[in-house]
């Protein structure tokens, strides 16, 4: 016999019920560094987003935090220095970090990164996060890979 279950999505702010996971959505929010998530309806988020407008509207802009990259190792032959992180990466990936540097210095694609220094290049099947002001490698893939630095910006 066959059964039909119908979910139902429940505004965690004012009760609203909904069948339409569009017009209720889980929504996520930092305040002072604690993080909350609940579901709300979209009048009920428009009215969290629109205190927090009064209040980011006079407010001071926070520089965004950018990662320390303490000990990148030199790769010779080249400026870029590469973390621990990017060498691991391209041992565990097989990409030779001669490899990573002609994609960096010859991108074919470049795209911000998560943090403020931070850019993605890609030429053929390679990525990296780097930090170009500094002349750092942070990680490195191949397209398709998942990585936690590149997945989030994509």
């Amino acid at each position: 016999m066959a059964a039909k279950e119908t979910i139902v999505w429940v505004c965690d702010v004012c009760g609203a019920e909904s069948p339409d996971s569009m017009e209720i959505q889980t929504r996520q929010i930092i305040v002072d560094g604690r993080g909350a998530e609940a579901e709300a309806c979209e009048t009920c988020w428009a009215g969290i987003l629109g205190a927090f407008a009064l209040f980011a509207k006079s407010a001071r802009l926070l520089p965004l935090r950018t990662p320390k990259l303490r000990g990148a190792k030199s790769i010779p032959g080249s400026a870029w220095r590469f973390t621990s992180h990017a060498l691991i990466r391209c041992g565990e990936r097989g990409l030779d970090p001669v490899e990573i540097v002609a994609a960096i210095e010859a991108p074919t694609i470049v795209r911000p990164g998560r943090a403020s220094d931070q850019e993605i290049r890609e030429r053929g099947s390679v990525k990296a996060v780097v930090v170009p002001d500094r002349g750092v490698v942070v990680t490195v893939a191949r397209k398709g890979e998942e990585d936690d630095a590149l997945s989030e910006v994509s």
